[in-house]
């Protein structure tokens, strides 16, 4: 079955640099002043899967408003879809902020019809890498375009090691004691492993383990959170 952030290097700067503040938390959070001056990307590189559309989507803003709410939505009344939970769920604000860079990926968790699982890593996790997640797996280098474009690039990839897209999962294998596999948009199989006092999603090669410290389940899919990221710089 498929199932689905230190020194900032001092060569890094102009559009890069201003993107991405070096602020705590907020050091790891994309800044909205130049979101609006971004030139239309280049060629597309290589993307996971159904991440491929992303590579050259406008971005959006960073910050949600009442307007940005699903229709008969209230976060007072507990979030129903995706793309709410991931706005209204403060523990993990870093890893949002990078999904709503991707308007595809914010259409689909706000898209009642289309399954997805979202493993997302809480900010102590993202914090805690010892490289922020625009700078890794590839270097950040060029001019402010290319600077711009890998950062980009890595913080997709970053994304790709914590969500599944895909069909429909049993309801039994995510919420009942047990096991089960799946495999995310970048390609990690995961070992899913379920107790009644322990919850834990790992590489098969048991590399990373991770503790699911929070899960919700919502009408088109599964939140959880990550006490440790899915993706490590090397």
């Amino acid at each position: 079955m498929k199932l689905l952030f230190g020194c900032i290097v001092a060569a890094t700067a102009g559009l890069v640099s201003s993107r991405y503040k070096i602020l705590s938390p907020q050091d790891f959070v994309v800044d909205s002043n130049l979101l609006q001056t971004l030139e239309p990307r280049g060629n597309a590189r290589t993307a996971p899967l159904l991440l491929q559309e992303e590579m050259n989507a406008p971005i959006l803003p960073p910050y949600y408003t009442p307007e940005d709410m699903p229709n008969g939505e209230a976060p007072q009344t507990g979030p129903t879809l995706l793309r709410t939970q991931l706005a209204v769920s403060q523990e993990i604000s870093i890893f949002a902020s990078y999904v709503r860079d991707f308007a595809s990926l914010e259409a689909r968790f706000n898209d009642n019809k289309s399954f997805s699982i979202v493993l997302a890593p809480s900010n102590d996790a993202v914090t805690s890498l010892a490289a922020k997640p625009w700078e890794f797996p590839n270097k950040v280098g060029g001019g402010e375009q290319e600077q711009d474009r890998a950062a980009r690039n890595n913080i997709l990839s970053f994304i790709s090691h914590h969500v599944y897209l895909g069909d429909d999962v049993s309801e039994k294998a995510l919420n009942e004691d047990g096991e089960c596999i799946l495999t995310t948009e970048s390609g990690d199989v995961l070992f899913v492993q379920r107790r009644a006092d322990k919850f834990t999603v790992a590489l098969t090669d048991r590399s990373i383990v991770a503790n699911v410290i929070k899960a919700r389940n919502v009408e088109n899919g599964v939140f959880w959170v990550l006490d440790h990221s899915l993706a490590v710089p090397n």
